[in-house]
């Protein structure tokens, strides 16, 4: 580039107005990020429980939408790895993978619990699927073993059936 005598290269001069004011709305924007995050960590004891998820729900949806996310991605990358090492033909479809099930959107409250065990009586949905429901919504812990559980309720039939049948000695 060739400048005639006389010239002016006021094109190429770094706009430091224009920086000046980026560096003040950088500093505007954290400040105001700390004063959220002073807000969500006060404690205030006086709220609901409705309350308290009502301020938080922003937060709640952003990362069940996060955990979801990765969790398809993840469950994409399990199919890939497994096809990938062992030569099988898996879909992600086939794979059942969930990041967290804290973020879950199957909690649905009385009404709905209701409705699904309505429809497992109907034999419209299967029992893992209610059971699922049921897991998710905190009616039955995580760890619970339907097997186990089955086999708990068939001894506890047997026993009232026997005891149904047995004499009490007269008095």
């Amino acid at each position: 580039m060739q400048i005639g005598k006389g010239d002016d290269l006021t094109t190429l001069q770094t706009p430091t107005e224009a920086l000046a004011d980026l560096d003040r709305s950088i500093v505007s924007a954290i400040e105001e990020l700390a004063k959220l995050g002073i807000r969500m960590l006060s404690p205030e004891t006086d709220q609901s429980g409705i309350a308290l998820q009502l301020r938080n729900a922003s937060q709640t949806a952003q990362l069940g939408s996060l955990n979801a996310k990765i969790s398809v991605i993840m469950t994409q990358i399990i199919a890939m790895m497994l096809n990938w090492r062992y030569g099988t033909d898996y879909d992600a479809e086939d794979i059942d993978f969930s990041l967290s099930d804290d973020f879950s959107q199957t909690p649905m409250g009385e009404g709905w619990v209701r409705l699904a065990t309505e429809w497992y009586e109907a034999s419209l949905i299967p029992r893992t699927l209610w059971l699922m429901i049921l897991k998710q919504n905190d009616i039955v812990p995580p760890e619970y073993d339907d097997i186990e559980g089955q086999a708990e309720i068939a001894v506890a039939d047997e026993f009232a059936s026997y005891s149904d049948t047995v004499e009490e000695p007269p008095v």
